[in-house]
């Protein structure tokens, strides 16, 4: 009857979703990884592959409302039915999907398709009065199945970065994240302990952070003026404060730091140093 049915179906559903867990997390002899694969209906000559879809945070007591879980079901639903080809798994909280690659479409073909995605996805969340804030991590393509391990890790830390990307370029709507478009970033994503890359943040910028420990106003205008690639009085516009002010704070900012403006190097230094300052503040 109809119970059996959906009961089975559950197992299979089951199975299925302890088959995708293992082949991520490269849990499967080689031989194991045919098998799966093959019951996956994947082929060791094509090209994949992993997307992650972050969608809702833990609450304090780091657990889920049945509420919360079941918006995670309907945002499945949603990428099934947008995404019919692809293998869609679902863990508690968490959306993977293994994708073929399409040969012909282009990564940044690509990476509009899932631009378009995120967009449905996010209008049907604020249409059920949901605050849920849907975020994609796309990992590389990689030949064959074996690899899957590899690209579902680069999706994950696409995701685990796309707040601290948002906090660095100030786009607050940054939603998706290809993991090979993170360039600077990715040397963070090959750091086991965070707290090594103190390492490398140059002194004179050190100095600029004890000084300004409190007031952040040099700190914030030493940003403003890299990031207007030096020019003052672009740097007042943006600060809203008068050309003087930037004069005199840069001036401080020497003074204090030993910051030399002149020195491309350096200057190159002391902006991933602010970058990592950042990265840092938002793990602690």
């Amino acid at each position: 009857g109809f119970l059996s049915e959906f009961a089975q179906d559950e197992v299979k559903k089951k199975y299925q979703r302890d088959i995708i867990h293992n082949i991520l997390n490269g849990l499967l002899s080689s031989k194991e990884m045919t098998e799966a694969a093959a019951q996956l209906g994947m082929k060791e000559s094509d090209t994949y592959r992993v997307v992650d879809f972050h969608t809702i945070k833990k609450n304090v007591q780091r657990k889920y409302t049945k509420e919360q879980l079941h918006e995670v079901g309907v945002i499945v639903g949603e990428l099934t039915y947008l995404l019919p080809d692809a293998l869609i798994y679902r863990n508690m909280d968490q959306i993977v999907m293994i994708q073929q690659v399409d040969s012909d479409q282009t990564e940044l073909e690509y990476q509009k398709e899932m631009e378009e995605v995120k967009d449905v996805i996010q209008r049907s969340i604020l249409y059920r009065k949901k605050d849920t804030d849907f975020q994609i991590g796309i990992g590389k393509s990689v030949e064959g199945y074996q690899r899957l391990k590899e690209s579902y890790h680069e999706a994950s830390r696409a995701i685990k970065y796309i707040d601290i990307i948002r906090l660095v370029t100030g786009d607050k709507n940054k939603s998706v994240v290809h993991y090979s478009n993170l360039g600077f970033f990715q040397i963070f994503g090959k750091v086991d302990d965070v707290t090594e890359l103190e390492r490398y943040i140059p002194e004179t910028l050190k100095k600029l952070y004890l000084y300004d420990e409190h007031k952040g106003e040099l700190i914030t205008t030493l940003q403003m003026y890299l990031r207007n690639k030096q020019s003052i009085r672009k740097t007042a516009n943006a600060m809203f404060v008068h050309y003087r002010t930037i004069s005199y704070r840069l001036e401080k900012i020497k003074q204090i730091s030993g910051i030399d403006f002149d020195n491309a190097n350096e200057v190159l230094a002391v902006s991933n140093g602010l970058i990592i300052y950042k990265m840092l503040k938002e793990i602690e």
